[in-house]
């Protein structure tokens, strides 16, 4: 399966589906990195890499149908067929998600429903968890639909909140945390789809798994 990944920032999870791929534990490829932001690390891991990016924004490209058909166009092009949005801070248009509907996931840094939609990401999501004495905090793969965080739930993993927690320290164990399940997802997407020998539609995947099971 070819893979594209949408990264604005550190690009850690781009990383490690990349090498996930190339060491087969994920039996595909990593074809393309679409980026908002030209100084993220995830371009230089991209260039490091050796993988094609394209860096397209509103500053770049303020007209959002003629942003979304460059992107749609490139994604064809390379044959994308799972694309994934690991830390990407700008909200696709309901006619991308439209053209892509199935096909496109999302990792966020919380137990969904709890503390997603908009402006909830990244240590905002950390700092609520904390100020409100959650136990338990988490990270959700799901489906994207043009809702902030409120497509189908594919997958969750808990992380336990210790004594003396702080917003940098549950952001380090959520970060582990995305690595294992974005890869572990992705597995189950692709052998789902062979099953049923089809297109890649994304399957009902519903399980939670704890920390415990890494």
């Amino acid at each position: 399966m070819r893979i594209a990944v949408f990264a604005s920032h550190n690009g850690s999870n781009f990383q490690a589906i990349t090498e996930a791929c190339k060491s087969g534990e994920i039996k595909g490829e990593v074809a393309l990195l679409i980026s908002n932001n030209k100084k993220s690390q995830a371009i230089a891991r991209a260039k490091n890499l050796d993988i094609q990016f394209l860096h397209i924004s509103e500053k770049i490209e303020p007209n959002e149908q003629i942003r979304d058909t460059k992107i749609s166009s490139l994604l064809n092009e390379h044959n994308c067929e799972l694309l994934v949005l690991a830390g990407y801070m700008k909200k696709l248009s309901s006619t991308f998600i439209d053209s892509f509907s199935g096909k496109i996931i999302n990792i966020h840094p919380s137990l969904l429903p709890k503390y997603g939609g908009k402006g909830m990401y990244g240590s905002k999501v950390h700092k609520e968890v904390l100020k409100n004495k959650e136990y338990l905090s988490g990270v959700t793969v799901h489906l994207v639909n043009s809702e902030y965080d409120k497509g189908e739930i594919l997958s969750q993993q808990t992380i336990p909140i210790s004594e003396n927690e702080t917003p940098e320290s549950l952001a380090e164990k959520a970060r582990r945390v995305e690595h294992h399940l974005i890869i572990k997802t992705i597995k189950e997407i692709i052998e789902n789809a062979k099953k049923q020998n089809c297109e890649i539609i994304i399957p009902c995947l519903l399980y939670t798994s704890d920390a415990a099971d890494e």
